[in-house]
């Protein structure tokens, strides 16, 4: 049975600071603290090595973190409460401290209890994805620097918004976004339920339109049609989106976020705009200033929600507890006046990395950083490309012209679609089969000689297929195409990511069991059918249009026979990764590569006529 809660209590004897002691609320799953060994152990070391007396919690659940928090600031014996996690920690500690400290008849969040400065405050070690208050806040991600705060930093007001007995500290919202939070909510985990859940959550995008909203600001009544509105306490939320660049969070002010005239399409571009941290101030986001605020849509009841957490519907009224909670933070003298954003890469990739991945991933970089020094060198050469402006990226590069291009493109693609011309026969007879003769003996002699250098070897080529960091990394390698100005590679490095559609498919109509425990090695149970290798099919597609496209458009250079060389490799070592973890029968790898050539051929085709296209318009013109 797990266990909800761990505590650790600082040894007797050691020093204590004079300000009180500190109970620390750690979150074991947030991101970093899962990346890391002894993340209860670190944290406890580096408070007492500034003097700090602690008892350090380790909390599973939100609700026991709040509940903590309540006895805590009922029980008046700690100087502050420390949330060792990320946004939904920090949340669930402020709720539990407010509401140890601040009561009315109804129940509701109304006035702190005593004065303030006898209220237990709130502590923060930035440890989740987007540490979205933390950074408001100008607390750092690096832990000593957060210690560092956490001992030192006097208390200082908190603004906290309320919805009826509901706080929030970054944002509350209603209209679009809170509808489609629990189709969010239910893709988490669950990998069967997402063709249901994404159908259904298209088909409330596809009903909500900008309708007749009437907005009590204060008193006065503003008329919109809208989307969206949210209400923002602090600047920044969710993957890092500048909704109210301008916010301040001890100003006693909410800033009022209308959608106006936007469709969920537009949004939706408004949202990729702002990731990352970055301000776009467009005239149809119509802002304003409020303490408090009601919300009354004419001819519907929005969804409402506080944090991310569903809350009711409209009509609603939403107001700001000014200074209600006193937070350990620098001064807002010390801070920046606007903090800098993670940037859209990096919001990205957090907000799609499970906690775990950056294991995986430190050790597919250790891997990839031993091809030696002309990996290096070529990597350095096209750093400095994409830096420059585009013109120089081409020529720096050697990128091709558009006519031996094209050419280029023709001859990889006739060389594919052979490869792969009798691939048919055999994949009807390996889609039928449930066990093919070999498949067993192969695995076994596969996984004869394992050992702990082969096990992180193979996972960290298995790594870069799995969703969490496939996505980034071709979004990022289509960025670097429209740097230099390959728009079409841009696109189709994107259409090579349609494999996970086609494997997708094929798996739900054959529905071939994976090898189990009894039968080979498992290193991770995987619950979905194995019937193509979806990995081998995503690295034959990707891997396989990359290596063309450094064909079809880099002069012979150094540059373009790294790139092809590592495409082929990554290419051949995937199936032999996948049979070695257990994750699929060796017949499985073979129609990946099959079904992922089939694919390749025909996007190659496709590539190749838009070059030869491109070619002719350029010559007559």
């Amino acid at each position: 049975m797990r266990r909800e809660s761990n505590v650790w209590n600082e040894p007797r004897g050691t020093a204590t600071s004079s300000s009180g002691p500190l109970l620390v609320l750690l979150n074991p799953s947030a991101r970093a603290a899962a990346a890391s060994i002894d993340a209860r152990g670190e944290i406890a070391a580096r408070l007492r090595a500034r003097g700090l007396s602690c008892t350090l919690v380790e909390t599973y659940s939100d609700a026991s973190a709040r509940a903590q928090a309540e006895e805590a600031a009922r029980s008046g014996l700690w100087r502050a409460v420390v949330a060792a996690g990320g946004d939904g920690t920090v949340h669930a500690v402020a709720t539990g401290l407010l509401a140890g400290s601040m009561t009315t008849a109804g129940g509701e969040p109304g006035a702190p209890q005593g004065h303030p400065e006898r209220r237990v405050a709130l502590g923060i070690l930035p440890l989740g994805t987007m540490n979205n208050l933390a950074h408001s806040l100008g607390i750092p991600e690096d832990l000593d620097a957060a210690c560092d705060i956490v001992a030192a930093a006097a208390p200082r007001p908190l603004d906290v918004g309320t919805i009826g007995n509901h706080i929030f500290l970054e944002l509350a919202g209603a209209g679009l976004e809170a509808a489609l939070y629990p189709y969010a909510e239910a893709l988490k985990g669950r990998r069967r339920a997402h063709p249901g859940v994404v159908r259904d959550a298209l088909r409330v995008l596809s009903a909500l339109k900008p309708v007749p909203v009437t907005l009590d600001v204060d008193g006065r009544r503003v008329h919109v049609r809208a989307l969206q509105v949210s209400i923002c306490n602090a600047p920044r939320y969710g993957a890092d989106f500048a909704a109210a660049p301008d916010a301040r969070l001890d100003d006693g002010w909410l800033d009022v976020v209308i959608y106006e005239r936007f469709s969920w399409l537009e949004l939706f571009g408004h949202y990729v705009s702002i990731m990352g941290g970055r301000r776009d101030l467009r005239a149809r986001v119509r802002r304003l200033r409020a303490r408090r605020a009601i919300i009354m849509p004419h001819a519907t009841r929005w969804e409402v929600h506080a944090d991310g957490e569903p809350v009711g519907k409209t009509p609603v009224a939403v107001t700001v507890a000014p200074g209600a909670l006193p937070v350990l933070a620098p001064p807002r003298s010390s801070q920046n006046s606007e903090p800098d954003g993670l940037g859209p890469v990096e919001a990205l990739v957090r907000a799609a990395t499970p906690p775990g991945a950056p294991i995986a991933t430190r050790a597919a970089l250790m891997v990839a950083g031993r091809t030696g020094e002309s990996l290096a060198h070529s990597t350095k050469h096209l750093r400095q490309a994409v830096e420059a402006t585009s013109d120089e990226a081409r020529e720096l590069v050697g990128v091709e012209s558009e006519p031996h291009s094209a050419r280029r493109a023709g001859i990889v693609r006739a060389i594919y679609l052979a490869a792969f011309a009798g691939a048919m026969v055999m994949t009807v007879a390996v889609g039928r089969a449930q066990l093919l003769p070999g498949d067993v003996q192969i695995m076994r002699a596969v996984q004869r000689r394992r050992s702990p250098l082969r096990d992180r070897f193979w996972r960290a080529v298995a790594a870069p297929g799995f969703p969490a960091q496939s996505t980034p990394l071709v979004i990022m390698s289509a960025a670097v195409f429209l740097a230099l100005r390959l728009r079409v590679e841009a696109l189709f490095i994107i259409l090579a990511s349609g494999t996970n559609v086609v494997s997708w498919l094929i798996k739900r109509l054959v529905r071939r069991q994976r090898p189990t425990h009894e039968q080979a090695h498992v290193a991770q149970v995987i619950n979905e059918p194995g019937f193509p290798s979806g990995h081998v099919m995503h690295y034959l597609s990707f891997y396989g249009f990359l290596a063309a496209a450094a064909l079809a458009n880099l002069r012979p250079s150094r540059l373009r026979r790294v790139v092809v060389g590592v495409c082929t490799a990554m290419i051949g070592l995937v199936g032999p990764s996948r049979v070695y973890l257990g994750a699929h029968w060796p017949s499985d790898v073979a129609a990946g590569y099959l079904f992922g050539g089939l694919y390749l051929g025909g996007l190659l085709e496709a590539y190749a006529r838009v070059k030869r296209k491109m070619s002719a318009d350029r010559e007559t013109s």
